[in-house]
């Protein structure tokens, strides 16, 4: 990973007796979203940030502005310097006191450095605090820890990891000083060492924070972030978001619905359907159905469905609440690609059984979401579409690589007269904070830029890794987009070229 240690200005220092005067809050995730007439200026940000403010809100502290500089590319951040510094100073980033946090995920981190570096040199005195899923403490040899590397750069005064609610306290209880700084997940740089401990914890708000995304008509939310399987590749937060009760659910996203007329709810959910929490969903759904949404988006776990009276309740929930678009993570075909990219169920590695019983799962979600569709004939001619995502390890052998073409070919046969089911593939990833990196740490480009690797065109693993990394650099040639059997016929051609 290309980790800038430009050294930047001396990091801030705001004295005991300054009280925090503002915090900007700027999101390097990019999302193009079209004006709006019941929405004059777009809602910007992710919804980390959204519940930053909300929290921030609440707990009597008003002057907090969120600002998406719009930046694809860091030649946009170059270009947009005057732009972004007048915004940032009428959000109050020149006053003695001020914040800046700036929030950014791996594949979006090659922003972070020069636009840390832009709020450094224009505005001396603002506390710069970095956090976003990229920022996970590693003690991996050979490879940077990303806290430590954003601290000891200066390109920031204090990292936090996971949730805010410490970056919250730091604020709100704090006045912004960095001594007095020792909330969960909160890191800061005394000079010699990194100082902090833990992982963050979801602040806390009373109502369900949100995003309204004009363009597509839907509104955004998490309603918890605990997942129960804990894949070695996944990169999400283990520490667990609070469940809000439906009533609260109900109370805060309703009046936006109807407001803002929006079509959609996507939940950012990790795991929604787990047997665990599924009356929980069932409920906020049944609750919600008095709105005019036409479709809740979310994703759904196969190794969920591993029994008929579970798959009959979410084939009749998807049907009845749902909508008209599903994701699943099929991840992995065989046992030999689920031990290579940690592919759990509960904390335990998948074998071949549970692997070929989701695959069964599966099937008969499908064909009982397309009989419940068939039982009503206004429906007659539309079809609800299923997208499947596959991993490809560099560590497959020809046998496990070829098992996932033949695998999406035999998901095909399920598309029909009310259902689409289609299909993509995508190499693992080693992110920063997840079992995967550190398993292979000595296959990994420390140089390597994620941002670079965003549409999958370049490979942060070494060239030698393992047996599949030539059938992983022609994937990353694949035009996606094209048709689910044409990329079957394409990785077997390459699969027989490759090994």
């Amino acid at each position: 990973m290309n980790m800038n240690s430009t050294t930047a200005k001396a990091p801030a220092v705001i004295a005991p007796h300054t009280p925090v005067s503002s915090v900007s809050l700027v999101a390097t995730n990019h999302v193009q979203l079209k004006r709006h007439p019941l929405n004059k200026k777009p809602i910007q940000g992710t919804l980390g940030l959204v519940t930053i403010r909300q929290a921030l809100w609440e707990r009597g502290f008003p002057r907090v502005s969120i600002f998406d500089p719009g930046c694809r590319s860091t030649p946009d951040i170059v270009r947009g310097r005057k732009r972004i510094v007048k915004r940032l100073r009428s959000m109050g980033a020149a006053e003695s006191g001020a914040i800046v946090g700036i929030s950014t995920s791996t594949d979006e981190y090659f922003k972070f450095p020069p636009l840390a570096r832009l709020v450094r040199e224009e505005f001396p005195y603002a506390t710069i605090v970095a956090g976003g899923s990229h920022f996970l403490r590693e003690e991996i040899e050979g490879l940077v820890d990303p806290v430590e590397e954003a601290l000891t750069s200066g390109l920031c005064d204090a990292v936090q990891v996971g949730h805010a609610r410490a970056f919250v306290d730091f604020i709100a209880e704090h006045a912004g000083r960095l001594d007095r700084a020792d909330g969960s997940g909160f890191y800061r740089f005394d000079g010699k060492d990194v100082v902090g401990k833990g992982g963050g914890a979801y602040p806390h708000v009373s109502l369900v924070p949100y995003i309204f995304q004009p363009n597509a008509m839907k509104i955004m939310a998490m309603l918890g972030s605990t997942c129960r399987n804990g894949c070695d590749f996944c990169p999400a937060p283990r520490s667990r978001a609070p469940l809000f009760d439906p009533a609260t659910v109900v109370d805060s996203l309703a009046g936006p619905i109807d407001t803002l007329r929006a079509g959609a709810l996507q939940l950012h959910d990790p795991n929604p359907f787990e047997r665990e929490g599924f009356d929980y969903y069932d409920e906020v759904f049944s609750a919600l159905d008095e709105r005019a949404l036409t479709a809740k988006i979310l994703y759904l776990d196969p190794a969920a469905m591993l029994d008929d009276d579970h798959i009959l309740r979410m084939a009749k929930l998807s049907w009845e609440r749902l909508g008209w678009f599903f994701f699943a993570g099929r991840d992995a075909v065989t046992e030999h690609s689920a031990r290579a990219m940690g592919s759990r169920f509960k904390g335990r590695l998948k074998d071949q059984d549970q692997l070929d019983d989701e695959r069964g799962a599966i099937g008969r979600f499908v064909r009982g979401l397309s009989c419940l569709h068939e039982q009503d004939p206004e429906l007659k001619g539309a079809k609800r579409e299923l997208t499947l995502s596959y991993i490809l390890t560099p560590f497959d052998t020809k046998e496990s690589a070829m098992a996932i073409p033949d695998d999406i070919e035999a998901m095909m046969e399920l598309n029909d007269e009310n259902m689409v089911v289609t299909a993509g593939v995508f190499p693992l990833l080693p992110y920063p904070g997840t079992r995967v990196r550190r398993r292979y740490a000595a296959h990994i480009d420390p140089d390597f830029d994620f941002g670079a690797a965003r549409d999958g065109t370049v490979s942060p693993w070494k060239p030698d890794a393992g047996p599949a990394m030539g059938l992983i650099e022609r994937l990353a040639a694949w035009e996606r987009g094209t048709g689910v059997y044409q990329l079957v016929d394409y990785m077997r051609d390459h699969i027989d070229r490759t090994f």
